[in-house]
């Protein structure tokens, strides 16, 4: 920071009257604890908690962000210059700590040998008495990774020297974005990968690719968390796109996605079956096996598209997870509301990360989230 001395004060003499001040707050304003950070851009964000503690971990939009000194207008986000992944960690979920980034990939990158770092996942598992972390992202759509840390924030190493998720992976031949990883590990120490999404396979029909494009899929991991075991199986979630995400509540699994937004590669003017998401909204199934997600577990729509909550530019991907802290349920999600407050309800694509309570019908349904700037306590 720069300082700038306004008065000084001699002992003895009268100070003067204080001045009044006007002060411009731009992004995050005072009282809103939506965007969690005003300082940098997050996306994807995903929750994870360990030891009284919230992490959440981002893919770091800030990489790319570089205002024109002119305008003060940063040219449109590009993923493929973002290699590293931003964490954040909060006892309250108001207040933020920013732990920097993670340098995953790149030259000069944990996993040199992958180019992108995008939407983080990460889960934690004993293996071989000694516990430990492991953090999966996507090397842009093209596959998917893992690298391994002794804490949550560290220090990590790659215990793989190629990709974990890649073209080769059975059961994913028809995946064309083998990205948006969640790892998941059930109470009985079995752990799961679910990846995938992009456009559906043009050998479909037209409406069974617009509404069904099983482009979502589970596989197994092995103990070691840096293997797979056997052939992915396909998660048949209606009108999926991307953002696939597994948690557990009350012995139900419930997996969330985002649907995708039409357009050819999804069976040209087809619409969604009523019921079905509308454009690039947060969906989800519930279903009593990790590994078996037919169409008929669809519950519904959970959260639409932020676009409806924080207007005009705000709207684009929808990317979520959901974490229990303290007995309740909270639902992460992006927006570029900072982006859009910075340069005058403009956006170039920069997004920011937003927690939202998450709550439950009797019967194990969930009431659909309100995005707002104020929001959790």
């Amino acid at each position: 920071m720069d300082f700038t001395l306004d008065d000084v004060a001699v002992a003895g003499a009268a100070l003067p009257p204080p001045r009044s001040k006007t002060i411009e707050v731009v992004g995050k304003l005072p009282g809103e604890h939506n965007p969690l950070i005003g300082h940098k851009f997050g996306a994807d964000g995903f929750g994870f908690v360990h030891d009284g503690r919230v992490y959440l971990y981002l893919t770091n939009d800030t990489q790319g962000y570089a205002p024109d000194p002119v305008t003060g207008v940063s040219p449109a986000i590009n993923y493929g210059d973002i290699n590293q992944i931003t964490v954040i960690s909060s006892e309250d979920l108001v207040n933020w700590t920013d732990h920097g980034e993670i340098q995953v990939a790149g030259p000069d990158g944990v996993a040199r040998f992958t180019a992108n770092s995008w939407a983080p996942g990460i889960a934690r598992k004993v293996v071989d008495g000694e516990e430990r972390f492991f953090l999966y992202y996507a090397n842009s759509g093209d596959s998917t990774n893992v690298i391994t840390g002794s804490t949550p924030l560290g220090p990590w190493t790659s215990e793989r020297t190629s990709t974990l998720i890649n073209d080769s992976t059975p059961g994913a031949e028809d995946v064309a974005w083998k990205f948006d990883p969640t790892p998941f590990v059930d109470d009985d120490g079995r752990p799961y990968l679910y990846f995938g999404g992009g456009p559906a396979s043009t050998g479909m029909p037209p409406a069974e690719r617009f509404n069904n494009p099983k482009n979502l899929r589970v596989i197994a991991l092995g103990d070691d968390m840096v293997s797979t075991e056997g052939a992915a199986a396909v998660v048949d979630a209606p009108v999926a796109f991307e953002a696939g995400h597994v948690f557990t509540r009350e012995g139900r699994y419930y997996f969330t996605y985002s649907s995708h937004f039409g357009g050819s590669d999804f069976g040209g003017s087809q619409q969604p079956i009523p019921g079905y998401p509308d454009a690039g909204q947060i969906g989800y199934l519930i279903s009593d096996d990790p590994m078996s997600w037919p169409k008929e577990t669809y519950a519904g729509v959970l959260f639409p598209n932020q676009s409806q909550f924080f207007g005009a530019g705000t709207g684009g991907n929808n990317h979520q997870s959901v974490f229990e802290f303290e007995g309740r349920y909270y639902f992460t999600y992006h927006a570029p509301t900072l982006n859009k407050r910075i340069n005058g309800d403009t956006t170039q694509g920069y997004r920011s990360p937003h927690i939202q309570e998450l709550t439950f019908r009797p019967d194990g349904t969930i009431e659909q989230v309100v995005g707002t700037y104020a929001g959790v306590e």
